[in-house]
């Protein structure tokens, strides 16, 4: 446990970057990218899951 609170936020996000990865080379996987910092209602995630997703409009 103490060796998770020691771990640095870039190792950390390094670790999510290989998962995800990972997870994206999964034949018939697709991953979209959400900047979270402009999401500030369900509306606007929707709208923003929508436009990554490149949902017909």
């Amino acid at each position: 446990m103490s060796e998770f609170i020691n771990v640095s936020s870039i190792d950390i996000k390094q670790g999510i970057h290989e998962t995800v990865e990972q997870i994206a080379a999964e034949p018939g996987t697709k991953v979209f990218y959400l900047d979270g910092k402009k999401i500030n209602s369900k509306e606007t995630f929707l709208s923003k899951a929508a436009e990554a997703m490149q949902f017909p409009t």
